[in-house]
């Protein structure tokens, strides 16, 4: 993934969060993560332990 792709995948969730409202997002990243899960468990895995690391 280049650069700009991970530009526009940032500003995609950052307009989703302010189109959707806080509980609106929430749901909204729970299917997401729940798709990718289903697709790319290691992913998702990564993406928990490294979450979980910064809020440590």
């Amino acid at each position: 993934m280049s650069a700009a792709q991970t530009d526009a995948a940032i500003d995609r969730l950052a307009t989703k969060r302010v189109d959707l409202g806080a509980e609106g997002f929430g749901a909204y990243a729970f299917l997401v993560l729940s798709i990718l899960a289903g697709q790319a468990p290691e992913v998702i895995e990564f993406i928990l332990d490294r979450a979980d690391e910064r809020l440590s």
